[in-house]
């Protein structure tokens, strides 16, 4: 084992190689471990890089060059600088952002109506309505129960304005409770059909929320007959004694703010039958 190389050609530390060079573990004057990292300007250790200590901006590179290759930084670092994705654009891999809000909040490319989903424009989810009426956004109207007034069409009109430039208002629930089985018809309409002869009770499903930008000259009802107002948007056949729900589940509609709509909701009674209708909504 001349020389310090073992059978197998294996050089111990400390011992000399074939070529006559000794084989040692050089450290710097701290008694820091030098390593071979072929670095430009000089040795490096495991916590220098060219005699300045390991950094945000001083960390072994990638290529062996540490003024234009990629620097690979210590751990601690990543968590800060991490804002690029792996993969980015087709043409130049890497160079797309993680956007975030002023919170930190990781924004994403999804988008309602043109615009992205944020706090002013969520998506219209089960949870959403929930959070919207615990912050009294949420509002009910009924008419109540009513003594039917014989065979034919009564119900409830709720009407979004042109003058409501504010808010946009999502219907969620229209649900209908007859004592006739019929077909029972929503209506859409542009024009507010200002319906007479019962007021319907209108309350935020907050206690002691606000009021609801829509006035009350423009969410009314009837217990007299009539004749459907606008366009039939759905005809929905029930069955007596029962409450039923006119919207499917997951089912929104959108009223716009600025824009004359509304929606009419109708049961369709055999003779007196006792009815009611309860509409619910959010304004945002």
């Amino acid at each position: 084992m001349s020389g310090y190389v073992g059978n197998d050609g294996s050089q111990l530390a400390g011992g000399v190689n074939p070529s006559g060079q000794v084989q040692g573990l050089s450290v710097d004057a701290s008694g820091k471990l030098n390593v071979n990292a072929s670095v430009s300007s000089g040795p490096t250790n495991i916590t220098q890089v060219n005699g300045t200590a390991v950094s945000h901006t001083n960390g072994l590179p990638v290529g062996g060059d540490n003024g234009t290759s990629v620097v690979v930084l210590p751990l601690e670092a990543l968590n800060n600088l991490l804002k690029a994705s792996l993969y980015g654009k087709n043409a130049n891999p890497g160079d797309t952002p993680l956007a975030v809000d002023s919170s930190g909040r990781l924004l994403t490319a999804n988008y309602i109506g043109g615009s992205p989903v944020g706090t002013s424009n969520p998506y219209p989810s089960a949870d959403q309505i929930r959070l919207w009426c615990a912050n009294g956004q949420c509002f009910r109207a009924t008419t109540g129960k009513q003594s039917g007034p014989g065979s034919g069409l009564v119900g409830i009109s709720l009407f979004n304005p042109a003058t409501q430039t504010t808010k946009s208002i999502y219907i969620f629930s229209i649900r209908v409770q007859s004592a006739a089985a019929a077909f029972h018809q929503l209506q859409a309409t542009t024009s507010d059909p200002a319906l007479t002869g019962v007021t319907p009770t209108v309350t935020n499903l907050k206690a002691g929320g606000p009021a609801s930008v829509i006035p009350a000259a423009n969410i009314t009802a009837t217990n007299t007959t009539r004749t459907a107002d606008g366009t039939t948007i759905d005809t929905v056949a029930a069955p007596g004694n029962q409450s039923f729900e006119l919207l499917t589940p997951g089912t929104v509609i959108v009223l716009p703010p600025g824009a004359a709509n509304g929606i009419e909701a109708l049961a369709n009674l055999s003779g007196t039958n006792n009815w009611s209708i309860t509409l619910m909504w959010a304004e945002v």
